[in-house]
């Protein structure tokens, strides 16, 4: 399409650079190409060019706002019945051209690759025949509801469409080839056909540029469907070189020579921008250069690690070279911006004492004398060295002894600083500064040996005990479980946390050591591309240099009473009113597992951390995503499940029926990580307490245990005198429970031995709450709630209050407040001042309650479930109900609290979360635009930008606008924008907001550009796209009247 300006004062000239978009929540991982040939969104009712032809009385071919995507108007298509004639539409004529030459038609260049793309709605089914898109290439046509392209005559199905939903249709179409096909649910919002190849039909075709619509033969073909939103890019060929380069070094752990580099390389180079590839897709030539030096010789590496073997670890001079010359090169026809380097160091590490911060060195080799080490000092030099002193793009992987120490250090005055860590690079450290780093020869299971744990593994099997992913390599496996912003890619911001919890919890529970990984990212959100896992997602762009943004990290209710002490109370904010954010049925009362259909689920009540949910229904243990519910693991215990879950330090502990048996699993992946079998058939009957690295509960023979929480060896046992259902209460160095013997005992937390033990002449099934120096339990056959001395080496009674019914529910206490909330089987809920409970008060009566015990929130709010399948929230000063839900089937789990949220489980096997939706923070720059080109030189530019709110909180941020003549953020001197103007907006969610500035732009600088960016939010998970920038902005000065020379160019 040409473009003309009338004025002579002005040549305006669009010199076009590789356009980068940032997409939030992308539904697509194409890229928006730039090249767009021509496009059509039906913005008006005229014809715009197009060509209706039709035959019959009945036969419609029309724009209309009956059925639209997104525009004013769509393209209608209706010949639906045999009678109705034909009627089809050629694309507009104004697109048009004669062919030429080389055999191209309208404005297109067959000879060229190109995409097409529209929107696409079949009102009804009562299609006979009817194309969707024919042309030179494609043909492909709706039968019935059937969509499918067409060779020689021959028709191949691709799905079937919905009718009433708008489809989104793209062909890729690769000239002597064929055409690939990609089918998007709007509604559903996902892809139901993708990257499906198709061949070009073969045939003539006499309607150019393209035909919708009718097949044009013959009246038994008809049918009804609409168009909107079409859209014709060339596919050029690829504009953009991309070079990923690994320098990998592996020596000894201990004497051993590791492979885990050999492991990396093996992982990295089955994703595709590790395979030396063109993405046809988006545009984009993928090289990969990997250079490994490896301990273990030649002959004993894997064998596909061996082509990139370029020899050992011990010379020192040509491992600083590869930094310098390999690691810092830029390839040709590749640039430093779009070249990723990547340092990775398995080995030990030794620490250099005659510096105050005692920053460590790399040992190549497995002793400190005689075998060369590198300073901290040398690899800083080589790292800054050549392009790698100017890359934004850097990440650098220490799997070794005190590694975070690579990161900065403290000295002995607690003063910090730095070591390799700069703006533009990313730094993972295996360790932290006084930790060592682990590995093993050992092959356990499916583990090859000489692997190192933070390096990790793919799908570990150890001593027959099935681990699981772990490490980098566990996460790059995991793919698009971490593509936190679904784009396609997993970046080291996105799998980092994953590595950490994984090599921390492995060795923890394998080692009994300490290992924690560490970050520290000169990068925004650590957004350093590491694998493409879809071959069509476009380039994961690096951030900007930028710390990390920290994540928010909800409240946890992690056991019983959400405290070892068991008080129930939290300190968030609870819910006022019964609108349920999400609900997830994991499992269905017609599960026919156990022999017949189960009218109710044995469900436990759920556990929050570390932003998971866990619970349990029947034999089978659950790991939910907090904020939408979403299942992310299962696992499936030898037997019904019978208990409630505690959760410490990343391990998940509950207990089985007979025989019995406790569990632990790997919070993160639901590993198993160890059992405890009962010396009896007995069943764990009382839900674990966990404190103080022990693990705390009783069982239905009457016994005790206490068990070491890293590997599950017994501390010791106690034998009470009937079964144990009460989850023990943990403080002041005792441990508190109560049993169906009628007493309540107190016990020396470490040795087991007896304090006291106190007879209530009745079973207690409930669990103590601890506060105050006093002990709150209730008990059954002699209804009633107890108040006695916790911390006395005798029992002594300080008050008693008589229920109307047996409490099985365990007491709550509002530590703020002082007050006692008590439940019984009859639905009485009652509030004592702790003091006294003479007279209570208040008393409310609700629904039959039975082991659902209240929780209670810092906003005076009690949440308590019942038998008549209700959750009741309840007003704590006054005890009305404030609102209740009926969920179903039987609630006689407890809730659980996180802010602003109350999440509870049921017996029809399903998980409730009630509450506000939990807190997007996302503010975007979406577009920015320069008009006035062409004024007069006394004119200033104006500047239309637009920014959003994605976010469901109302936000108040700055907005600002920059210019820039030189690169920014770049080292060494990491140059800062120039200020153009700065303004504060607030936005409602959801809502944006187009803002103008007349700016006149500096006469001194003839190339600038302009960059406009949004304020970066707190827990803002995803800031990368709070910038948009308009690049290579030409400005001459320019006389009045004339051009020549002096002309303004964009």
């Amino acid at each position: 399409m040409k473009r003309t300006f009338a004025s002579s004062i002005f040549i305006i000239i669009l010199l076009v650079s590789l356009q980068l978009t940032f997409v939030r929540n992308a539904q697509s991982f194409h890229f928006v190409l730039p090249s767009t040939l021509w496009a059509n969104s039906f913005q008006s009712w005229s014809l715009q060019g197009w060509t209706m032809k039709k035959g019959g009385s009945n036969a419609v071919v029309e724009f209309s706002t009956l059925e639209t995507y997104s525009s004013p108007y769509s393209l209608h298509v209706n010949s639906s019945s045999q009678n109705s004639g034909f009627a089809f539409a050629i694309g507009p004529s104004d697109w048009m051209s004669p062919p030429l030459s080389n055999g191209s038609l309208c404005s297109i260049d067959y000879s060229k690759k190109y995409v097409i793309e529209f929107y696409f709605c079949i009102p009804g089914t009562n299609n006979n025949l009817l194309n969707v898109f024919r042309n030179q290439h494609i043909i492909t046509g709706i039968q019935g509801a059937t969509l499918y392209w067409e060779m020689g005559g021959s028709r191949y199905n691709i799905t079937t469409l919905e009718e009433d939903r708008w489809y989104r249709i793209t062909y890729w179409v690769v000239p002597g080839t064929g055409f690939y096909i990609d089918v998007y649910d709007t509604v559903n919002k996902k892809y139901v056909v993708e990257d499906q190849f198709c061949r070009f039909h073969g045939g003539t075709f006499n309607r150019p540029p393209f035909v919708v619509g009718d097949i044009e033969d013959g009246v038994e073909q008809y049918g009804e469907a609409y168009w909107d939103d079409f859209k014709i890019y060339f596919h050029s060929k690829p504009r953009v070189n991309i070079d990923f380069r690994l320098l990998a070094i592996e020596g000894y752990f201990g004497n051993v020579s590791m492979k885990s580099a050999e492991h990396l390389i093996m992982n990295l180079t089955k994703f595709f921008n590790w395979q030396n590839r063109t993405s046809n897709y988006i545009g984009v030539n993928f090289y990969s250069h990997i250079h490994l030096f490896s301990a273990v010789p030649y002959n004993s590496l894997y064998e596909d690690a061996k082509r990139f073997y370029n020899g050992g670890i011990s010379d020192k001079s040509r491992i600083l070279n590869e930094i310098r010359s390999f690691l810092g090169a830029t390839s040709p026809g590749c640039s430093n911006t779009f070249t990723i380097r990547i340092f990775y160091y398995c080995g030990h590490s030794g620490l250099n004492s005659s510096s105050s911060y005692k920053f460590p060195y790399i040992l190549l080799g497995k002793d400190v004398d005689p075998d060369p080490k590198i300073s901290s000092e040398e690899l800083k030099r080589a790292f800054n060295h050549g392009d790698l002193s100017s890359s934004n793009c850097t990440l650098l992987i220490f799997d070794s002894c005190y590694s975070e120490r690579y990161i900065g250090a403290f000295d002995s005055h607690h003063n910090y600083q730095e070591n390799l860590l700069r703006k533009g690079r990313v730094i993972l450290s295996a360790c932290k500064y006084n930790q060592k780093a682990y590995g093993t020869s050992e092959t356990w299971g499916n583990s090859p040996g000489n692997w190192t744990y933070f390096t990790g593994h793919t799908d570990l099997y150890t001593n027959y005990k099935h681990i699981g992913p772990i490490g980098i390599i566990g996460a790059i496996n995991q793919k698009s479980r971490f593509d936190f912003n679904k784009d396609g890619w997993l970046h080291i911001g996105e799998i980092f946390d994953f590595a950490r919890k994984t090599t921390k919890n492995f060795v923890k529970y394998w080692s009994t050591k300490k290992q924690e990984p560490t970050m520290g990212s000169g990068v925004r959100a650590a957004k350093i591309p590491f694998v493409m896992y879809n071959p069509k997602a476009n380039f994961a762009w690096n951030g900007p240099p930028g710390d990390s943004p920290s994540r928010q990290n909800y409240d946890s209710w992690s056991q019983h009473g959400n405290y070892a002490f068991q008080t129930g109370f939290s300190n968030v904010i609870g819910p006022v009113n019964n609108t349920p954010l999400y609900y997830r049925q994991i499992t269905s009362v017609n599960d026919t597992s156990y022999g017949a259909p189960l009218y109710t689920i044995q469900c436990s009540s759920v556990r929050i951390t570390d932003n998971m949910v866990f619970f349990s229904a029947n034999s089978t243990f659950y790991g939910l995503d907090l904020i939408t519910g979403e299942k992310i693991w299962e696992f499936t215990a030898n037997n019904s499940i019978s208990t409630s879950a505690a959760i410490y330090n990343g391990t998940v502990f509950f207990g089985v029926g007979s025989p019995g048996k406790l569990y632990a699993l790997d919070e993160v992946t639901g590993m198993l990580r160890w059992t405890y079998d009962l010396p009896t058939s007995a069943t764990v009957t009382s839900p674990p307490t966990v404190a103080d690295d022990k693990i705390f509960f009783g069982t239905s023979d009457g016994y005790f245990y206490v068990l070491n929480q890293t590997t599950g060896t017994q501390i010791w046992n106690f034998s009470a005198g009937g079964k144990i259902q009460s989850s023990p209460a943990v403080a002041y160095n005792r441990v508190f429970f109560g049993s169906y013997d009628g007493a309540i005992y107190a016990l020396e937390e470490d040795t087991g031995a007896l304090i006291w033990e106190y007879q209530t002449f009745s079973p207690v099934i409930s669990s103590p709450a601890i506060h105050n120096g006093m002990l709150f339990i209730g008990t059954y056959d002699l209804p009633r709630v107890l108040a006695l001395n916790a911390t006395g080496n005798t029992p002594d009674l300080i008050w008693e209050y008589q229920t109307v019914a047996p409490v099985t529910s365990s007491p709550s206490v509002d530590t703020v407040k002082g007050l006692v909330v008590v439940a019984d089987e009859n639905g009485n809920i009652y509030c004592f001042k702790e003091m006294s409970p003479n007279p209570p008060l208040w008393t409310e009566l609700i629904d039959p309650i039975n082991m659902s015990s209240p929780a209670i929130s810092n906003n005076s709010l009690i949440y308590i479930g019942s038998l008549d399948g209700k959750i009741y929230c309840l007003n704590e000063t006054t005890g009305q109900v404030v609102w209740s839900y009926l969920i179903g089937n039987s609630v006689v789990a407890s809730p659980a609290l996180t802010d602003d949220h109350v999440i509870i489980s049921s017996t029809d096997g399903a998980v409730y979360c009630f509450g506000i939706p939990f807190p997007v923070y996302d503010v975007t720059a979406v577009s920015l635009t320069v008009s006035g080109l062409n004024a007069p030189w006394d004119q200033p530019l104006h500047l239309t930008y637009t920014v959003a709110n994605n976010g469901n909180r109302l936000e108040t941020f700055n907005v600002t606008l920059y210019y820039f003549t030189h690169e920014i953020w770049t080292p060494p001197s990491y140059l800062q924008p120039t200020l153009i103007y700065s303004t504060t907006v607030t936005l409602l969610p959801g809502e944006n907001i187009t803002l103008t500035y007349d700016w006149y732009p500096p006469r001194l600088h003839r190339t600038f550009s302009i960059l406009l960016e949004t304020q970066e939010l707190e827990y803002e998970l995803y800031p990368l796209d709070n910038i948009f920038v308009l690049r290579y902005l030409r400005l001459l000065s320019v006389p009045n009247g004339g051009a020549g020379r002096n002309a303004l160019f964009l």
